[in-house]
């Protein structure tokens, strides 16, 4: 299917407590999520990968972050929690829902809500200027700032490259999440061309 299942979410977490961490296809009857666990992502097709094969066996690790209310682990969670799906059922249920009978959340309506919550967050000059990739090069910034090389970025913002494939696949969870914490706490002011103001030198010539 083009758009993920739920069974495109699983789960790394420390199930027994001890820093032993397992990954579960459904997160146990009445878990909290704790510091270090993280919500597991398996890519569907994309534009850029139509068969999956270049991310579809590469997970993205969403680390549980206490007291961050725009944690995606968290939302997950909570989805999980809303609208319970268990065994097969995952396979045929997408991830993303609008209402309790599993109706999918289509990427018209996806952006749709960007563009609101910009709009409303930001005012309509700015979210004009954005759109849902913008997350995207965001993430690269931010992972820029924190020292992370071309070829890491690469990976981790999923630019199709063979040099980032070969980097990502040394990735393993633990790593993976704390790059992305980092990157989810860093600030980022840059900005290209294209966004600044027109200068002009006429009047030093003049």
């Amino acid at each position: 299917p083009h758009e993920m299942a739920r069974a495109n979410l699983t789960w790394y977490i420390d199930v027994n407590s001890n820093g032993t961490f397992q990954h579960v296809a459904e997160l146990p009857d009445g878990y909290q999520l704790k510091d270090g666990d993280c919500a597991v992502l398996r890519p569907a097709v994309s534009k850029a990968d139509q068969s999956a094969e270049a991310f579809g066996n590469m997970p993205v690790y969403l680390p549980f972050i206490v007291d961050d209310p725009c944690n995606a682990a968290s939302a997950l969670c909570a989805l999980e929690r809303k609208l319970p799906c268990h065994g097969a059922q995952r396979k045929r249920v997408p991830l993303l829902t609008i209402d309790d009978a599993f109706t999918p959340l289509t990427c018209d309506q996806i952006d749709r809500m960007f563009q609101a919550l910009a709009t409303h967050a930001l005012g309509p000059k700015r979210a004009g200027e954005l759109s849902f990739h913008s997350c995207r090069v965001f993430a690269a910034c931010a992972h820029k700032a924190n020292g992370e090389d071309d070829g890491a970025i690469q990976a981790l913002v999923r630019w199709k490259t063979v040099e980032s494939l070969k980097i990502y696949g040394r990735f393993n969870p633990l790593d993976y999440a704390a790059r992305v914490r980092r990157m989810v706490n860093t600030r980022v002011d840059s900005t290209i061309a294209a966004r600044l103001p027109l200068l002009s030198d006429d009047d030093l010539h003049r």
